[in-house]
This record gives C-alpha cells, structure tokens and sequence, in this order.
C-alpha cells in the first residue's frame, strides 16, 4: 500500500435525521472533535514517514459544516499538498463556501436521495430545497460536485431516473451506494435493501444500455446515451475490501482501518508522543486488506460516509 485516503469525521452531529444514520431525531449536542488541526497535521505527517502518504482526506460527519473550525482543518490539510474534499448534506453549504474555497475545499458529495420534497422530508426531517441551493452555489463556485444516494427499495429507487436526469442536466455525477447493515440501519437495511444491479437494470431500460467508464474508487462508474455519469458503490453485493485504500478517523481521534469493525485504535492518546503515536497508526495499516467479506451488524457507530 503506497497512498492512503482519509476520511476524518469531525463530529457525530447532524441537523438531519436520516431514516438510515439517526432515525432516533437529530444529534445536535455541540460535540465536535476532540483534536486540533495541528493534532490532525501531526497524523498525516505519520503517514507520510510511514511511506503511506495521504492523498486526499475527506470531511465527513455527520454534517461537518455544523463545525465553525472546519475550515482550519482543511488549511492544514492543503498546507502539506493533499487533495481536500468533503461530503455534506448541503444544507447550510451556501453560507460558508467562501471560507471553504480559501481554505483549499476542491470537491464535494451533497447527499441528496430524493428530489421530491415529501419523500425527502420523510427521510431527512427537512426539506430538500437548501440542499438544491447548495448544489448550485457549489457548482457556481466551481467545484467538483458529486451526488450520493443511498439505495433503498421504498425511498430512492422510485426516484432514481429522475435524479439521474438531475445530475445530467447539470453535469453532475451521481452515486448510489447500497445500504449497510450498521449502526441504526440495521433494522432498516432487512426491510429496504435492493442492490445495485437493480438500479443498473432500471436505468438501462429507461434510458438504454450505457458504456463503462474508468473507475474511480470504489465506484463502479457508467455513462448513459443521455449523457448522464452514475456510480455504483455496492459494499455489501460487491465487497471491494482488496482494493480499499481508506483509513477513518472519528471526531474523538480513534482510527478504524475499515468501517465494519466495532473498535478502533486511539492514536490521539499518543499525539505527543511520536514513537509511539507511529507505532498505532503503523498498527491500522497492517490490517489493511486482512478482513473477510462479512458484515459486524451489531457494531452501533456510524461515523459518516
């Protein structure tokens, strides 16, 4: 493994309370993470002596903008030349591209799984048309603008063409990825999981058969004769652990070398101590790749995309 992918969630709150991730109600606590930005430039620095250097770190949450210092993390990040990235519900993205883009933001994922306001209201407890502000005042901006839907039978397969023309219109990728059976969505995911296959049949015969496109990440990426560029991220039908280059890091600094497993490494606990913080980041890499393609469904933590 020469170059890792960081995914750093900076807090466990959101301002949505998607049916998938918190149908409990929003997690609005104030919690936000518990390492600074030179803490997180310190990691990355570990990575880099390790001879796995970052390539590009996305912020996730739940919702990241909910954090006033995120733009510090991200200047931290750009300083030292990696890719910055961040995925969001979209919500309040209008109000703070500004200090996003000067901080070095060079693409974002809005969450978006469904257009239709009701369906999108019965998910999320919100509506959809901040979101839609979002994503256009991210494309104005000139940002690299990708959608993610999270694939359901009764949510968004319903709505799927009509998102795909969404995102065509705009020149916009759109990604579903199929639902996992973690955290709170392990009840949902026995009643509401379809896999990917039958979205790509759905497509294909509403909009004809499209052409495959390069990969990228784990993505499987296609065009179709309307123009439109969807990606399939089909974790649970089409594990892609052997080709997985990500690492994730929670808003309490606990590294995790894949989002199925219950309990991660604390490497904050050693931010301070080089030897030994190398020693337990050293510790996530070796198990890289080691899992078998199954799925701890009692694991109660969702830490973002």
């Amino acid at each position: 493994m020469e170059r890792i992918y960081l995914r750093v969630s900076l807090t466990p709150d959101c301002n949505y309370s998607c049916l998938y991730c918190s149908p409990e109600g929003r997690r609005l606590t104030g919690t936000g993470p518990l390492f600074s930005p030179q803490d997180l430039l310190k990691v990355a620095r570990v990575f880099q002596e390790l001879g796995a250097p970052l390539y590009k770190v996305r912020f996730t949450g739940g919702e990241p903008l909910l954090v006033d210092e995120l733009p510090d993390y991200m200047a931290a990040m750009s300083s030292l030349g990696v890719e910055v990235v961040m995925t969001t519900n979209g919500s309040m993205l209008v109000s703070r591209l500004n200090e996003l883009l000067s901080a070095g933001l060079k693409r974002v994922n809005i969450s978006l799984d469904s257009l239709d306001d009701g369906f999108f209201r019965r998910l999320t407890g919100a509506g959809v048309q901040p979101v839609l502000r979002g994503v256009d005042a991210a494309l104005e901006a000139g940002l690299t603008v990708k959608l993610n839907s999270v694939l359901m039978k009764s949510f968004t397969l319903p709505g799927a063409p009509e998102l795909v023309e969404f995102g065509a219109s705009r020149g916009i990728e759109v990604r579903f990825i199929e639902l996992m059976p973690l955290g709170p969505g392990r009840t949902l995911w026995k009643e509401e999981y379809v896999p990917g296959e039958k979205l790509w049949d759905m497509l294909a015969e509403r909009f004809g058969s499209p052409e495959r496109l390069p990969g990228s990440g784990t993505a499987v990426r296609w065009r179709f004769p309307n123009g439109a560029v969807v990606g399939f991220i089909d974790p649970v039908s089409h594990p892609f652990c052997a080709s997985c280059d990500r690492v994730r890091l929670d808003h309490a600094g606990v590294m995790y070398h894949c989002l199925r497993v219950p309990r991660g490494v604390d490497v904050m606990k050693y931010i301070n101590d080089y030897n030994m913080l190398s020693k337990e980041v050293a510790s996530v890499l070796a198990r890289k790749g080691l899992l078998p393609h199954e799925w701890n469904t009692t694991s109660p933590r969702c830490i973002g995309g």
